[in-house]
């Protein structure tokens, strides 16, 4: 992953093992200096300074994957998957789904894509991503879907629901909400797709 040193402001790129257990201590090639990475933890829209995670409530059999919002205009929002299909939009108290991202963007859908997870034979267990039919337009990796596509999801998977950008962390690559946010908040955003 590619951080910017606290001392001198150019990137470092520093392999994302490293950052697996704990944020390590960083030594910049540039200017020398020795730092701790800045990496964004969860945080409520309330205070930048509120160090209390927004984290979706446990799910019975522990999480099969993660969705982490990771948008320049939402805050993160970190929603565990669970096995089955899992309806996800934009929150609302009239026409609620399953996982509710709490954003202002006009162009999501209360109702707009669907992740159904599924174990197979062996442990195995896909993940599968399709448009719910939404009026607004559903992006994987910068790429439009259809109402007729079904996509595998892969970890590290972006998805854009109207112009918010949500990342897909899989139970293979990562073991918990926290470790998720974290390798997904400590990268850059990607380009949102403009969808008006």
């Amino acid at each position: 992953m590619n951080i910017k040193c606290t001392h001198c402001a150019k990137g470092v790129l520093v392999p994302d093992s490293a950052f697996k257990f704990y944020v390590p201590n960083v030594r910049c090639p540039h200017c020398k200096q020795q730092f701790k990475p800045v990496i964004t933890v969860v945080m409520d829209r309330q205070s930048a300074m509120d160090t209390q995670p927004v984290l979706a409530p446990p799910v019975a059999g522990g999480a099969k994957g993660w969705l982490v919002v990771h948008d320049e205009k939402t805050f993160t929002q970190t929603f565990s998957l669970n096995l089955g299909k899992q309806v996800i939009g934009r929150k609302s108290e009239t026409r609620p789904c399953d996982i509710m991202i709490d954003c202002t963007d006009p162009y999501m859908s209360r109702n707009h894509f669907i992740i159904d997870v599924v174990q197979k034979a062996g442990n195995i267990i896909s993940y599968t991503l399709s448009d719910s039919g939404s009026k607004n337009r559903t992006f994987i990796n910068a790429r439009e879907l259809t109402p007729a596509d079904i996509y595998y999801l892969h970890d590290n998977d972006t998805i854009q629901a109207g112009e918010t950008k949500i990342v897909f962390k899989n139970d293979v690559q990562v073991h918990s909400e926290k470790e998720a946010t974290l390798l997904v908040t400590a990268k850059d955003f990607l380009e949102t797709v403009l969808v008006r």
